[in-house]
């Protein structure tokens, strides 16, 4: 429960004599107060508000730990994809800065109307949306996206959404992780990125002490707080890239790291020259484009944004999707769910069958008439499916 302003001075001033620290604090809490932020003026006022020991907190702030576990899993596209999971302190505290500061009106506020990715009511349908029809897509995939939003980066939000300097750093060091494991060595990469990342801070802020070069720090993939920083991180680059956008009439939409232009056709040195100018605002903000991914399509190409198909006048499920679960439901129809899922190798019945039936709400919530029909047919083979699940969920 968010104590009251006039609560929380009244208790400052009677725990010091000292005006000036009394002052400095009351201005930062009033700042806070009135953007409806939790009023956190110290790493000790976390620990109360979270209830995670006051130790274990400095211990990643100061980098003395190492709070994640990663893995790798594979990318549809090749590759792997390093997955940084925060142990349960750092979980839960990470839930809280995202459902309290992250999601708050004065968050909100700040984010670019043109990333359609993580906020509420966002989603990769409506992000398709914008681009149903185009004669041209000009689509660029980010490289590296969580991993190159620094430290530094998501300091600076902090402190815009008021967050006094100490306290943007405390917060920034729990939403962030070392690019090199703590007891390693630095890497040339970090020695190079130190200056970029230093080059604006105030050196009255923050001890240099804490901002050496072996203790700078990225979004990691997998905290509950990267995605949300991600888009607060990025709405300067999203005005820049919109801006190109408007130059040329295109409309423009990012979907975490998946940048979209569409519109009327243009010429191959016009489109040139709009990639040279958004690959230099993205190295501006610390960012690359990733060539391997880069789409530039055509009318009378097949055309996806995010996964939906965007030909004609309204998106589309792919037709490979849509057929995989009409064939599906046809086998499961002629042969018996058992025979089926054996012809198929797939040994869970139940996990099959709520992945089918999750597909075919996903296909509805794209084209309602079509899912519905899936929808309607999955019911007819599995009348008792909806009452087993509300039984197992209980």
């Amino acid at each position: 429960m968010k104590l009251p302003l006039n609560q929380f001075l009244t208790s400052v001033k009677a725990s010091s004599d000292n005006a000036e620290f009394v002052n400095a604090i009351s201005v930062n809490a009033r700042a806070l107060f009135q953007q409806d932020l939790p009023l956190l003026l110290t790493l000790g006022s976390i620990a109360k508000e979270v209830d995670i020991p006051y130790k274990y907190l400095d211990e990643v702030v100061y980098r003395k730990s190492n709070p994640y576990k990663t893995f790798q899993i594979s990318k549809r596209s090749g590759g792997k994809r390093s997955i940084c999971v925060p142990d349960l302190p750092l979980m839960k505290l990470q839930k809280w800065i995202h459902q309290e500061i992250l999601l708050s009106s004065a968050a909100q506020r700040l984010l670019s109307k043109f990333s359609t990715a993580y906020a509420p009511n966002s989603s990769h349908i409506k992000n398709a949306e914008l681009h149903v029809g185009a004669e041209l897509i000009l689509k660029l995939d980010v490289s590296s996206f969580f991993e190159s939003i620094s430290e530094r980066q998501v300091y600076l939000v902090f402190r815009e959404l008021s967050f006094r300097p100490l306290m943007a750093f405390s917060l920034a060091r729990l939403c962030t992780r070392l690019v090199i494991s703590y007891k390693e060595k630095p890497d040339l990469r970090v020695r190079k990125l130190y200056k970029r990342w230093n080059r604006r801070m105030r050196k009255n802020e923050i001890n240099s002490r804490l901002y050496s070069h072996i203790t700078q720090g990225h979004l990691p993939q997998g905290a509950p707080t990267s995605p949300m920083l991600s888009n607060l991180v990025c709405r300067k680059l999203d005005e820049q890239i919109n801006a190109i956008a408007s130059e040329n009439n295109l409309t423009f939409s990012r979907y975490a790291d998946d940048i979209t232009l569409s519109g009327p056709n243009l010429d191959i040195d016009q489109i040139r020259a709009i990639y040279s100018k958004i690959s230099k605002f993205l190295g501006v903000n610390g960012l690359k484009i990733n060539r391997k991914k880069t789409r530039f399509l055509r009318a009378g190409c097949r055309k996806t944004v995010t996964g939906i198909n965007i030909n004609g006048d309204k998106p589309r499920v792919p037709r490979e999707y849509k057929d995989r679960i009409k064939q599906e439901l046809f086998f499961i129809d002629k042969l018996g769910i058992d025979m089926h899922l054996e012809k198929a190798t797939k040994r869970n019945k139940l996990s099959y069958l709520l992945g089918l039936r999750a597909r075919i709400i996903y296909v509805k919530s794209v084209e309602n008439e079509l899912g519905e029909k899936y929808l309607s047919k999955f019911d007819q083979l599995f009348p008792s499916f909806d009452l087993i699940t509300n039984m197992l969920t209980e």
